[in-house]
């Protein structure tokens, strides 16, 4: 039972009844003792008699005088009860119309914030008396000590938050660090594995080969090739392209705000729904509008790589690839690709043709999945064999241009002729298509089967300073074209080269037919070699493509949709490229403009680390990681992006993986 805590003036009201209770009795007492003398008096004055109503006033006052106490006692036990009650059954927001609470009521009333209007714990002046306001002030200062209490215990939870989150990041970061070491050490297994069962698959001289695909197992590879919407779409972020015509009406109408779709996926539909008119998508992620266009030039690259300062998703719809399919077996070769490169022998070319035989072994060897990558051949167009004949699958020619063995203006201008003469024989038959590569190449990821394409067509790569119909170039496009001006438009000459290409063994033969043909021409022209440059046995291979019987029709995405290659540092993103050239020589330098602080470079005209005779390759540096606080700067002072930078990582990475293979034992080159 609670503590009973009752009112001041209460106490008072029951102390003043029973002072009025106890008056009674005293006052009928006296009076009765009076009486008793004045009695007594009168019995020994004389004789009286008593009268008889006398004692029943006796018993009546006495029964008043207990009247008075029951209602006394009554009140007071009233009062007693209303308290206990109170205590017992009312709540802390409670009001009671009376003048008393309970001690538990009060504190818990206090607590809460609860006052009476009239003041019940106030005096005459408004303020808390003595005894209220100290249990105010230690009221609040519990709640104080609570808040701090509360306080230390959610600093100690943040600290103890901070403190796991570091501990989950370690070990994160350990397990990663343990399943990378785990990973490597199966590749490194896998490796030494698959190295030594290929060895026991090799032909011809002991060179890496495969046999190819017979007709049934190259159509299950083919056909085993998935098509996502981001291929047919052919979405980048942030992105545009320039020079496309809106399509009349609505879906290009005010930017698009006529034609709004939900995401660019259903923007992407829209313009294949309108193909006939349509090629090139732009959608606007901040209003919805979905604008539609059409492009001449079906190979447009797009315009990214800058961030933000590009808002739209854009994308173009590509002509659907004519896919290689073999008739029978008895009248076509195996379905594979022989991977060719020309070289004239000199020691800056060998040490190249090197790493790009050892890039194209770790590919064919371990990521070759659909089998196609077969063979590897360098052309070699040089009076006698050199170094790496025993190393390296050569066929040599003899030159028209023997200086060109040491040292020449040109180095490649028996490349035509070379290829041409190898397009014929027997061995380069040996596989359906070939891939014409470079000695600057890093493969670092095998074909798709969907880059094999049918005979008259090949896929090749966009060059962007190929452009035959430029107006500086025309003087020499001219030259290259004289007598087809009629039968070909110069704008049905391809802005391509002659690597990398993947195109059919025969069409091969038939294209380098003209093309050496044309390169002699460029030698005897002041004008080609003035206006084209480096670069003319390029604009040749093209030239020869458009006007040969029939002519090639060339499949030429641009990055990052190319299955063939990305040029570093240009190319923003790595994208589907199966190989990395490395012809520009790379170096991130730290900002602001102008930089001078180099951080990381590579310049094969300049690089100490070259294998040689009886000599080992080095590898390269890793590049910086990705801090953008450094204003990462490229070899013009170009902004470095950070898809840039990973694209260099990741040539890295694989040029040192062809440094590893091409250190193997077997591979270097004998002093003697």
């Amino acid at each position: 039972m609670p503590v009973i805590w009752i009112e001041r003036h209460v106490v008072l009201a029951v102390v003043r009844n029973l002072c009025l209770i106890f008056s009674f009795f005293h006052h009928f007492k006296v009076v009765r003792e009076k009486r008793e003398r004045e009695r007594e008096k009168e019995k020994c004055a004389m004789v009286v008699t008593t009268p008889k109503g006398f004692k029943k006033s006796h018993r009546k006052q006495y029964l008043f005088i207990f009247f008075v106490f029951a209602c006394g006692l009554s009140m007071y036990l009233f009062i007693l009860s209303i308290a206990t009650r109170d205590a017992r059954d009312v709540g802390p927001g409670d009001e009671l119309p009376g003048d008393f609470l309970s001690r538990e009521t009060f504190e818990q009333g206090t607590a809460l914030g609860h006052r009476n209007t009239n003041g019940w714990h106030r005096d005459d002046t408004g303020n808390l008396d003595a005894y209220h306001r100290e249990l105010e002030n230690e009221r609040l200062r519990k709640r104080e000590k609570e808040k701090e209490e509360l306080e230390r215990l959610r600093e100690k939870v943040e600290k103890e938050k901070v403190l796991r989150q570091e501990v989950e990041r370690k070990l994160a970061a350990e397990r990663q660090k343990r399943e990378h070491a785990t990973e490597e050490k199966m590749v490194e297994n896998s490796r030494s594995r698959s190295t030594h069962e290929h060895e026991k698959e090799t032909f011809e001289d002991g060179f890496y080969e495969k046999p190819g695909l017979n007709v049934e197992q190259w159509r299950r590879a083919r056909d085993a090739e998935t098509k996502e919407r981001y291929d047919e779409c052919h979405m980048i972020k942030n992105s545009e392209y320039w020079g496309p015509t809106p399509v009349p009406g609505d879906l290009s109408a005010d930017n698009g705000a006529r034609n709004r779709k939900e995401t660019w996926q259903e923007c992407c539909d829209s313009c294949k729904e309108h193909s006939e008119e349509c090629n090139t998508w732009r959608y606007d992620p901040r209003n919805k509008n979905c604008w539609l266009a059409k492009n001449k030039n079906v190979w447009q690259p797009p315009t990214y790589g800058k961030g933000d300062a590009i808002p739209y998703t854009s994308g173009m719809l590509h002509p659907e690839p004519v896919k290689y399919d073999p008739q029978d077996e008895g009248g076509s070769p195996p379905t594979c690709i022989t991977t060719m490169i020309t070289s004239n022998g000199g020691a800056y070319m060998n040490w190249q043709t090197r790493l790009v035989y050892a890039s194209w072994k770790n590919v064919a060897m371990k990521h070759d999945k659909a089998g196609i990558m077969a063979r590897f051949i360098r052309i070699l167009h040089r009076t006698k064999d050199d170094e790496l004949v025993d190393i390296i699958p050569t066929w040599r020619v003899d030159p028209w241009h023997p200086e060109c063995d040491n040292s020449c203006s040109y180095s490649v201008k028996d490349r035509a002729r070379a290829i041409y003469e190898w397009s014929v024989t027997e061995d380069a038959k040996k596989c359906s298509h070939v891939l014409m590569a470079e000695a600057d190449y890093i493969f670092i990821k095998a074909p798709p089967p969907s880059v094999l394409l049918q005979p008259g067509h090949s896929y090749g790569f966009l060059f962007g300073y190929i452009i035959p119909t430029h107006a500086d170039a025309m003087p020499a496009s001219k030259v290259f074209h004289e007598g087809y001006e009629d039968k070909v438009p110069y704008a049905e000459v391809a802005q391509t080269g002659n690597a990398p290409q993947i195109m059919y063994a025969n069409d091969l033969a038939r294209v380098a037919k003209r093309w050496k043909d044309l390169m002699v021409v460029s030698e005897e022209s002041a004008v080609i070699q003035k206006v084209f440059g480096w670069v003319r046995d390029m604009y040749a291979f093209s030239f020869a493509a458009a006007q040969i019987e029939p002519p090639i029709q060339f499949r030429l995405p641009p990055v990052p949709f190319a299955d063939t290659m990305v040029q570093i540092p240009a190319d923003v993103q790595l994208g589907k490229a199966i190989a990395m050239h490395y012809t520009w020589g790379p170096e991130i330098k730290i900002g602001p403009k102008p930089s001078r602080d180099v951080v990381w470079t590579f310049d094969k005209r300049k690089w100490s680390g070259a294998g040689g005779v009886g000599r080992k390759f080095q590898k390269i540096p890793m590049t910086p990681e990705w801090d953008k606080s450094k204003d990462y700067r490229l070899n013009a002072d170009e902004v470095l992006q950070e898809t840039q930078l990973e694209v260099l990582k990741v040539f890295a990475e694989y040029f040192n993986d062809a440094v590893d293979m091409a250190n193997q034992e077997k591979d270097i080159v004998n002093s003697s």
